[in-house]
């Protein structure tokens, strides 16, 4: 929000696919010089010339995006010269790095006011709002002869029993290094009630615990199953770039990246009370000699010696009862990555419950944060997730339920939501204990909160060895 002079250019984006819109406000003296709109890429910038045809990057070979009008008079692809103002909408398909930038009067192409404008007209400027929606990282995978992909699944799929330990994929890689598992994928026999409760378990570099290890709705922050009425009969399909459930059995995946130096094996295990043998499908894939981890949207790389771990809980809660949904103790530096709960309650209260993280050890001595002002605004929502059932990249309520017998029936008793942290990470030095509390007010008060169920997925990264 900021005025530029003419031939000014201006940084503005940086991802494969994302929206840039540019609003401009110019005086009429100035809109009369308004042509076009260009944009080119700057990596490297010294391989970026203009041909016959028009802008390109030597390095990618694309073609620039530009926008021009064909008439000063508001006949072209810009609004009416009289409003003042031009909105431009673009998507970026091809740019790495995104310039709004102005061209000299020979190119016949100007964005301001021509080098060779009267006096009056050089100091008139147009005015930017530039927006880019979801950044990605600026770090990258790089790409050498020691990258490999590896990738286990199985065609027909796998028979499991219960009380029986199923091997999903046991993967050694060359040698030590900072590889990852990428993507994680599953889906069972139709029908199966419970493929929702089957526990994936992640085994790190061969530790006897593994370093994570919950349900397959908990790592996809999906409602958990009920056995007297299939979870397929509400489930509409859903997913984006980091978790989905894309089928009625199955269809589950997460693309969290699991990192490890040399070895990883992943396992699933029917819950207790199953009683029948079904069959499991999978799919494990990642890269030796991945590199480090950066989260998305904060750019945040993570040490080289960085691990994921993961904190499963089911507890009955009392009203107002605080529940510790993971404490990490002496493993900083590290990072909240996401946050599952599955809720059941009496009533609606509870999700007047706020989130709490607590730090301690380390320089910046002891602290607590409260995260967030209640539970639906936590997972970005807001009033009781009074809209319904939502998924996007950061959060989601995944499934709801209501009590027809509850007060404000309107509102759900009953529901899974999920929350990445990758845009707002929530970083520890030493030790970190995330909570929320169930509800705010006591049973026997007005809004008073019941007893609830919890089931709770918290992943964290870590630095050295711990458990959570």
């Amino acid at each position: 929000n900021r005025r530029y002079r003419p031939s000014e250019q201006l940084r503005v984006g940086k991802e494969l696919g994302s929206f840039l819109v540019l609003e401009l406000d110019c005086d009429p003296v100035s809109m009369a010089h308004v042509k076009c709109l260009n944009f080119i890429h700057t990596v490297p910038q010294s391989r970026v010339r203009r041909t016959p045809s028009g802008w390109t990057s030597g390095a990618m070979g694309h073609p620039v995006a530009s926008i021009c009008a064909n008439h000063v008079d508001g006949t072209g692809p810009y609004r009416s010269v009289v409003s003042q103002t031009i909105i431009a909408i673009i998507v970026l398909q091809s740019l790495t790095i995104v310039q709004a930038a102005q061209m000299t009067p020979t190119h016949n192409c100007v964005l301001g006011v021509p080098q060779t404008a009267a006096p009056v007209t050089m100091v008139a400027t147009a005015m930017f709002h530039a927006v880019t929606l979801f950044a990605a990282p600026t770090s990258a995978v790089t790409l050498s002869s020691d990258t490999r992909t590896f990738s286990y699944t199985h065609k027909p799929g796998q028979g499991i029993k219960p009380n029986q330990t199923l091997t999903l994929a046991d993967h050694t890689a060359a040698s030590k290094g900072q590889h990852a598992v990428l993507i994680s994928w599953f889906t069972g026999s139709l029908p199966w009630l419970g493929f929702g409760d089957l526990v994936i378990s992640y085994y790190i570099d061969g530790e006897a615990t593994p370093s994570i290890s919950a349900s397959i709705n908990l790592l996809t922050g999906f409602q958990g199953s009920n056995t007297t009425q299939p979870e397929w009969s509400k489930l509409t399909p859903w997913g984006n770039a980091e978790i989905g459930r894309a089928a009625a059995t199955g269809g589950a995946y997460t693309t969290i990246k699991i990192p490890f130096s040399q070895r990883v094996l992943v396992t699933a295990e029917m819950a207790p009370y199953e009683t029948e043998g079904k069959s499991v499908y999978s799919l494990i894939r990642g890269l030796e000699n991945y590199g480090p981890i950066t989260l998305k949207y904060s750019n945040l790389e993570l040490p080289p010696n960085s691990r994921l771990r993961g904190r499963a809980t089911e507890v009955t809660l009392d009203p107002i009862e605080w529940a510790a949904l993971a404490t990490v103790e002496g493993c900083g530096p590290g990072t909240v990555l996401f946050v599952a709960q599955h809720v059941s309650s009496q009533n609606a209260f509870m999700l007047e419950g706020i989130h709490e993280a607590e730090l301690w050890g380390g320089e910046d001595g002891n602290s607590t944060l409260q995260v967030s002002s209640g539970f639906e605004d936590y997972y970005l929502s807001g009033q009781y997730f009074d809209a319904g059932e939502f998924q996007t990249p950061l959060s989601g309520m995944t499934t709801e339920n209501h009590c027809a017998r509850c007060p404000f029936q309107l509102y759900p008793t009953n529901l899974a939501a999920y929350r990445f942290h990758e845009v707002d990470p929530i970083i520890f030095q030493d030790s970190i204990e995330l909570r929320w509390k169930n509800g705010l007010t006591p049973a026997n008060k007005s809004n008073g909160a019941g007893h609830t169920v919890l089931q709770s997925l918290v992943l964290v990264y870590t630095s050295g060895n711990c458990t959570l």
